[in-house]
């Protein structure tokens, strides 16, 4: 089977628009667990079988977002160190982002099942677990917006010989995710949310590119 390398890009911009509506569409859907104390534990173990779906989801989707980066990255010129750069960052906020949902999605609700089916209702017998569990979520979630913040800016620099204004573009935008990443921003559902639109609003513009053919051939330099 003969593939047609021209329509990969295109492809590229495709998958990058796409995944960007559909975790934005995926953070409207997040649910949160209501309450303090006992009553979050047991909302924690309500809301499990929903906040699988959704992070296993949300997971899915930034997997659909580093093969259109990939391709990005292609178009740009891989061999670029600019461009390497830009994608090992995306890839490691993916990885410490991927390692958040699975605590927020999977381990969270399991531990808080674990710990009402054992009768612990006592602050002091649920409260240690369940707070490692959400102090581990956060740092993985500051990382990963911080290496995504890090990302933006280099994409920024691997574009500037092609499109300046997309080059622009990320210095706002990567005001978010570095607010997250310094923890000057609350990464709950609200401010993750504006994390990831902050990045989806890049990304669909850079896809946008790609499909219009805009976004050329490499460059040779760094």
């Amino acid at each position: 089977m003969t593939i047609n390398t021209s329509d990969q890009p295109r492809a590229a911009g495709a998958l990058l628009i796409a995944a960007s509506a559909l975790s934005v569409f995926g953070m409207l859907h997040h649910p949160t667990a209501q309450g303090d104390g006992l009553q979050r534990v047991q909302n924690l173990a309500a809301i499990g079988p929903f906040a699988a779906d959704v992070h296993a989801a949300l997971v899915a989707v930034m997997l659909m977002q580093m093969i259109g980066y990939a391709g990005l990255a292609t178009r740009l010129g891989g061999q670029r160190l600019v461009v390497q750069g830009a994608f090992l960052a995306q890839a490691a906020g993916a990885m410490a982002l991927t390692g958040a949902a699975a605590i927020n999605g999977f381990a969270l609700a399991a531990q808080a099942r674990r710990l009402l089916a054992a009768g612990y209702i006592l602050p002091e017998q649920y409260q240690p677990t369940i707070w490692a569990l959400f102090g581990q979520a956060r740092a993985l979630e500051q990382l990963g917006t911080g290496a995504w913040a890090i990302a933006l800016l280099l994409w920024g620099l691997a574009v500037w010989p092609q499109q300046r204004w997309l080059g622009l573009l990320t210095l706002p935008l990567a005001l978010v995710p570095l607010a997250g990443g310094l923890g000057l921003l609350p990464l709950g559902v609200v401010g993750f949310g504006a994390v990831v639109a902050a990045q989806g609003i890049w990304a669909v513009a850079a896809g946008t590119q790609l499909l219009r053919g805009q976004l050329g051939a490499p460059h040779t330099a760094p």
